[in-house]
């Protein structure tokens, strides 16, 4: 059966990535395909031109460009690696040198390349195709790009459903989507920006995907749903209106970047019509018509005001969206209703509103604790209405009034949220967590410096400046480096700056808490540093927490210096790191801190229960090879475009197992180091020393060469000259060819932080070398931080083996060595010299356990013990009946704690009763805070009185016999010990209440009133098969009859 599923999916890949076998499937079906290169069959053509199949080519790319000259093709597709179609290739267009360089950078990747003749200015239609294992096919959507083939999907407008395709179109793309899925024998689904934040980053949108995220929106109509997106790509964004983004409109129509949206409407102001629009970007004219529809009615608004303005003009601009969103806003829903005029959904169970995050883009990240729209859309359990709206004032008032909702939770959505919160307060919304007030006050610059002077937490010096004077003198008087940041607070008004003093090699400190009425009850520090500045940490925190009064959850951000700690800034939500530190501590943050914020009790500061030899770290994942032009440098600015967290038994391993992770392969003999400042080489040279120690070999560019040198370590010298230099260096010593040619393994280049400008065209060598690096995919470090880490990685030679540290659960996980009988039965427990209980551990360990807990039925203990003496086969426990009668006989220790809530604390009570006793039972378990285990489970009043108890927080399990949920009165007639049909049903519809299945005594009463020989083996060996095929038969009966013998 694996062989054959095995077998099935290689030919599957084989029939869907080469496309020479997929042209003669399409053709075979007489389906369309596409333009293919001329040359006849693929046998004359090898004969003139040899190459590998499928259009792969050598490692020079020098039969590519032979083949190509002889073909006549001047623009073609080049793909590094045949499985990584959609997500790195480039378009050489009538340039040798350009197909050259392409095919440099893509072998540095893979040992082969695709090459296809391009169908740039096509029309890209998409269909998502589901294949049940019965052949059944659905086409779950349709989608068309509004820009033409040539740019990435990832980088373009896409429209679903499709907007202009005739029935007949329609349906051929359908037929032909599912006749390929089908013939592939495919089970399964066939499947914003922000390049600003990046030095000397070529903008321009390619075939090539840049982008890291999207916004969606709904509408009905175009015009408003295109508006809604360009909305939620940023607050600055009006929509698809007047601007002054775009400089040069010819070069941005022509030559599209991620601006190309905002350089049609800046056309359209220009005088340009739709039909130039179309020939300089070959975007369907459907589309250009309906942008065209918004820039008339926006000059038809302008040439209105609020007095003016006719009714009709007006509901037909809400239409377009030029104005705040309608007070029915798009709802998903289980049966969707989208921008309707009227619906079906009845708004009465007053929910509580959670407000996500907004687009997600280069610089931000999203996580569980919050939300965004592409990620609760595709789970319906997660909220009971999903709206994708503009997060704005007005939306959340409309939302808020519609569905009458009891409140608004702001703290899991980012900043955003959080931007909005004093004006929902002044419209009297219920805000939930810590008040809007408190939210100003940590966020306005001067509140919160007032704040922590009051309090005594110290900051690094600031202040806000308008003017270039005022700021040259500040900087004078606080000393250089000092850091820039926009004031936050009055943005509105004329546009000041705050300068910070910026601390150099100061460490950074994250804490996320959850406070409740300003009183911590759990917090996480992530990052190690002494003990003293742990506890400064934490008064800190405390201090901060109790001044905000904080309900929710919180995130301080501090720097440390030689055991100094100062605040940098605070936000009342949940930040980028809770799902971090919950999923290492094993301690959810967002639970709580939702808990507090709606009043429900929570655990103070629960045990995590964590090993000693225990480290979690989290890395950046980067995507500098999509970013053509990007200097791979780090600063204070977020670059990242996503995260990796591991696990390991130090900071070592995990740190490796993490930086894996992200795709960085850790070097196996060649490392290049660059490094400018001399403070750095100083930092760096123990890590260096070490490498060579280890057996790596070094390379290093001229200064660190000659500083390496000095210092008695031994490295090959690489030349860094420029591009003008290439034919004055040797192969031997030249770097670039070193990074060309794969001959380097880790690159580690910490370029020096200058002090005095340059020209904004200048371009050093060391970013020349960063950018190779990247290009030719050798792993790059630009920190000296990082580099020291990973090099006592390296060093100490980790195995880096799967562990169970490895994986997190939602649940507690113990590790035992083997199944446990929670209910053995001896029939013979204390009957002098009886071998039952010995019986009992052999019938176990037969059965598959390791452990058993033997029944009590009364009597003595002693003689229990007697009886198993040195013979038990497997690990084993001896429990006792405490009763009026055999009490006196007990150990003295247990006749103290005989009286059941005089029993030890940490020790369970276990009960058999059942009925009005169990109720009793319960009742004082719960007065008196203790556990209890219940036994033998058998009626489904019995598991409604258990679950309720668990509902109100008591510790209470409970375990069935497996024997009840199999056999019945009514299959063995005569027995007393089994249940009837009806009870038995009943049991197996609360499954969800029961904690453990038991062997239990049932099984030899049964055979004893059959009058069959009983003994302590009778039912044991059976437990397990019953329970696996039950288990077996739950999984398979979606799919298959279960078998006869079940």
């Amino acid at each position: 059966m694996v062989k054959e599923t095995i077998a099935r999916l290689f030919k599957a890949m084989e029939k869907a990535e080469f496309p020479i076998f997929e042209h003669r499937r399409l053709h075979y079906h007489q389906l369309p395909c596409p333009i293919q290169m001329p040359g006849g069959k693929k046998e004359d053509s090898e004969k003139r031109v040899p190459r590998a199949k499928a259009g792969e080519f050598d490692y020079s790319g020098s039969q590519a460009i032979k083949a190509l000259k002889e073909e006549g093709i001047y623009t073609i597709m080049v793909n590094p690696n045949i499985a990584t179609i959609a997500t790195s290739r480039g378009l050489a267009d009538k340039n040798e040198a350009q197909l050259r360089a392409l095919c440099s950078k893509a072998f540095a990747t893979s040992p082969q390349v695709l090459v296809e003749k391009s169908m740039k200015g096509w029309k890209v239609i998409e269909y998502e195709v589901i294949r049940g294992c019965r052949d059944s096919c659905i086409t779950v959507c349709n989608m068309e790009n509004i820009d033409p083939l040539g740019i990435h999907t990832g980088g373009s407008v896409v429209v679903a459903p499709l907007q202009k395709l005739s029935d007949s179109d329609y349906n051929m793309l359908r037929t032909t989507a599912i006749n390929v899925i089908r013939h592939l024998g495919v089970v399964g689904e066939y499947l914003s920006l922000g390049l600003k934040k990046f030095m000397r980053v070529s903008r321009l949108l390619s075939s090539s995907m840049k982008s890291v995220g999207e916004v969606m929106s709904t509408g009905g109509t175009f015009e408003e749903t295109i508006q809604k997106a360009i909305r939620a790509i940023d607050d600055s964004f009006s929509g698809f209106a007047k601007n002054d983004y775009v400089e040069n409109i010819d070069e941005e129509l022509v030559n599209p970047t991620d601006k190309r949206i905002f350089a049609i409407s800046t056309a359209f102001h220009h005088g340009y019509s739709v039909e130039k629009v179309w020939q300089m970007t070959n975007i369907d004219k459907w589309f250009l018509r309906k942008l065209y529809n918004i820039f008339e009615m926006e000059n038809c608004l302008d040439a209105c005001n609020v007095s003016t303005i006719p009714a009709d003009m007006l509901r037909q601009a809400n239409k377009s969206i030029l104005l705040p969103p309608s007070p029915l806003p798009s709802l998903n829903t289980s049966t969707p209703h989208i921008n309707a005029a009227e619906h079906n959904i009845m708004f009465e169970d007053r929910g509580v509103m959670v407000l996500g995050s907004g687009v997600y883009r280069i610089g931000t990240s999203h996580c569980y604790g919050q939300l965004q729209s592409e990620t609760a859309s595709t789970d319906y359990d997660e909220a009971d209405r999903l709206y994708l709206e503009n997060i704005s004032l007005g939306t959340i008032l409309d939302i808020y009034d519609t569905e009458q909702s009891r409140g608004v939770i702001l703290s899991m959505g980012g900043q955003t949220p959080n931007n909005i919160a004093l004006p929902l307060y002044r419209q009297n919304v219920e805000i939930y967590g810590s008040s809007p007030e408190m939210i100003n006050t940590a966020e306005n610059r001067y509140k919160f410096s007032r704040l922590l002077d009051e309090i005594g937490v110290d900051q690094p010096l600031w202040k806000e400046l308008t003017s270039f004077e005022d700021a040259s003198t500040f900087c004078e008087k606080v000393g250089y480096p000092v850091l820039l940041l926009r004031s936050l607070t009055i943005i509105l008004l004329s546009f000041p700056i705050v300068i910070s003093k910026y601390i150099e090699q100061a460490k950074e400190i994250e804490m996320d808490a959850v406070a409740k009425d300003g009183k911590m009850v759990m917090h996480y520090i992530s990052e190690h540093v002494e003990n003293a500045g742990v506890r400064q940490i934490e008064d800190a925190t405390a201090k901060i927490g109790n001044a905000l009064n904080v309900t929710g959850p919180f995130n301080i951000q501090f720097i440390a210096k030689n055991n100094e700690i100062k605040v940098i800034e605070c936000d009342l939500r949940a930040a980028r790191s809770f799902p971090f530190v919950s999923k290492v501590t094993g301690i959810d943050a967002i639970e709580m801190a939702t808990k507090v914020m709606l009043g429900l009790p929570v655990e103070p500061y629960p045990d995590a229960g964590l090993p000693a030899d225990y480290v979690g770290v989290k890395v950046p994942q980067f995507s500098f090879s999509r970013l053509s032009g990007a200097d791979p440098v780090l600063g204070v600015e977020m670059a990242s475009t996503g995260e990796v967290a591991c696990f390991g038994h130090d900071k070592y391993e995990a740190y490796l197992k993490a930086l894996i992770s992200t795709g960085i392969v850790p070097p196996k003999k060649n490392i290049l180091f660059s490094v400018g400042s001399y403070r750095e080489k100083l930092e760096i040279l123990p890590s260096v020393q070490k490498l060579h120690a280890a057996g790596y070999n070094i390379f290093a560019t001229a200064g660190t060469a000659d500083f390496l040198t000095e210092h008695n370590v031994p490295c090959k010298y690489l030349e860094t000259l420029g591009d003008d230099s290439k034919d004055k260096q040797k192969s031997e010593y030249s770097l670039t060819q070193h990074l060309a040619n794969n001959l380097i393994d880790m690159y580690i280049n910490l370029p020096s932080k200058n002090h005095y400008r340059r020209p904004a065209s200048y371009t050093s060598k060391g970013y020349h070398t960063r950018r190779m690096a990247v290009d030719f995919a050798i792993p790059l470090i630009t920190n000296v931080k990082n580099a020291k880490m990973l090099t006592e990685a390296l060093v100490r030679k980790l195995p880096l083996d799967v562990s169970t540290i490895d994986s997190k659960s939602s649940h507690d996980m113990h590790v035992f060595p083997g199944l446990i009988n929670v209910a053995a039965f001896a029939p013979r427990l204390i009957s002098q010299n009886s071998n039952d209980i010995v019986a009992a551990t052999e019938a176990s360990v037969s059965a598959g356990f390791t452990t058993v807990l033997v029944l009590p039925f009364g009597g003595d203990g002693q003689i229990a013990r007697a009886n198993i003496g040195g013979a038990a086969h497997c690990n084993y426990a001896l429990s006792i009946t405490a009763t009026s009668q055999n009490v006196k006989s007990l150990d003295e220790e247990l006749q103290v704690e005989a009286k059941a809530f005089s029993w030890p604390a940490l020790k369970p009570i276990v009960t058999d009763a059942k009925g009005s006793e169990l109720a009793s039972i319960l009742l004082l378990a719960s007065l008196h805070n203790r556990t209890v285990h219940v036994t033998d489970v058998r009626s489904q009043d019995d598991l409604l009185l258990i679950s309720l108890s668990k509902a109100k927080q008591l510790k209470v399990t409970c375990d069935v016999s497996v024997y009840s949920l199999f056999f019945t009165k009514e299959k063995y007639p005569g027995t007393t010990s089994l249940l009837s049909a009806a009870e038995r049903k009943a049991l197996w519809t609360k499954l969800d209440v029961i904690d453990a299945f038991s062997v239990g005594v049932s099984s030899f009463q049964v055979v004893k009133e059959l009058f069959q020989p009983a003994s302590a083996w009778c039912g044991v060996e059976e437990t397990l098969p019953l329970l696996l095929a039950a288990t077996l038969v739950t999984f398979i009966s979606p799919f298959v009859p279960p078998p006869h013998f079940l």
